[in-house]
């Protein structure tokens, strides 16, 4: 692309509306910690990449057969339903969709956040509004923040519509005393989360130990309560990455399918 503007996220975030109106004419890539994260480019330049790159995609390439069977496929992949508009930008960036989709489920609904907050968070004090359907929205006001503990996370204390509220967060600029565990990832089928916070009480299988759907795998004890985590398929048993007594939050990868 010739004649590509480049512009800080802060210096975009201070003046969209300009920029958008420049990408009309020319690129605009809006860049961060100097790496590109951005690009907006107008309809026009769109449609002359297309045509120089078939790798992009659009409907009319596939047959109606082709649509539905990539339907299904990209249904099954994001764990989303795939009306046309969203089939549209699979088909053009499968994996950025799916990566964008995979943050949705994380972060939630982003695109209802202020963007300087979605840039660059709020601090002690802030307040916003946020409007996350017609007639609904939420006044959430940061109170203080917490010092960072050993596994590197902070407690963010705030207020949700006057009612006070805590959340645990990680400081992404502090080192953990003690490494943080993985978690486990909803899209990836051989893996098992903690379903709660607790500590592991017993284990009851083995490493390449063959497992039936429904299968005990171990027990967790929290609130003096037990509870097990079962076999949510047939498989065998890679990585047990527990051990009785341990810690866990949940979400926590605990045990691993081959």
């Amino acid at each position: 692309m010739n004649n590509v503007i480049r512009v800080s996220a802060t210096e975009f975030v201070k003046e969209a509306v300009r920029y958008q109106d420049v990408a009309l004419s020319q690129p605009v890539i809006v860049t961060r910690d100097g790496e590109d994260r951005m690009v907006m480019i107008s309809a026009d330049e769109y449609l002359r990449l297309k045509r120089r790159d078939r790798e992009v995609l659009g409907i009319e390439d596939f047959t109606a057969a082709d649509i539905e069977a990539i339907r299904k496929t990209a249904t099954e992949r994001c764990g989303i339903e795939m009306h046309d508009q969203i089939l549209s930008s699979y088909l053009m960036y499968p994996d950025v969709f799916t990566a964008f989709n995979a943050s949705i489920r994380t972060y939630g609904p982003v695109s209802v956040l202020p963007t300087p907050v979605y840039f660059y968070g709020m601090a002690p004090g802030d307040e916003i509004a946020v409007t996350i359907q017609e007639g609904k929205t939420l006044i959430i006001r940061l109170q203080t923040l917490s010092e960072t503990d050993e596994e590197g996370n902070v407690r963010a204390f705030f207020e949700l519509n006057g009612q006070p509220r805590v959340v645990v967060i990680p400081n992404r600029g502090a080192v953990a005393a003690r490494p943080a565990r993985r978690k486990a990832d909803e899209a990836d089928a051989r893996h098992i989360g903690a379903p709660m916070p607790g500590s592991i009480s017993a284990i009851l299988v083995r490493e390449d130990q063959q497992v039936t759907q429904g299968e005990p795998l171990l027990a967790i004890e929290a609130m003096k309560m037990e509870a097990q985590i079962s076999a949510p398929r047939d498989g065998r048993i890679k990585t047990i990455l527990v051990r009785v007594g341990e810690q866990l939050d949940a979400k926590d990868l605990v045990i691993e399918y081959a």
